[in-house]
């Protein structure tokens, strides 16, 4: 059932919320942020951070997109917000990860990609 959520929290992490996603599978939101991190060993945070860090990365990657229209699509209400995130994440900003020819990202923090 945990596969089931991460997966419905990664399909639609440009507009998902705990509670939209607790009542998508019938649970109460406080149980659904409970029940993550025995399950999973991330908060629901965590899971939608990570998630949409991986498909930043892509739309970096793989678009010349601007960074405006990629936090937008990432389901961040403005783009200072992505760029903070992104920061944390990768410890570079987006702009910055777009100069650097897009090849450092394979050095940087991958921590989602190794939980199982």
């Amino acid at each position: 059932m945990e596969d089931r959520i991460v997966q419905y929290i990664e399909a639609n992490s440009d507009t998902v919320t705990l509670a939209s996603t607790a009542a998508h599978f019938g649970y109460h939101p406080v149980y659904l942020s409970k029940l993550l991190p025995k399950k999973t060993g991330r908060t629901f945070s965590e899971i939608l951070l990570a998630s949409r860090m991986r498909r930043a990365k892509l739309l970096l990657n793989q678009t010349d997109l601007p960074i405006e229209k990629i936090a937008d699509m990432l389901g961040y209400g403005n783009s200072s917000n992505f760029y903070k995130a992104f920061r944390r994440y990768f410890g570079m900003s987006p702009r910055a990860y777009g100069k650097s020819g897009k090849k450092s990202i394979g050095s940087l923090r991958l921590e989602d990609e190794s939980l199982p």
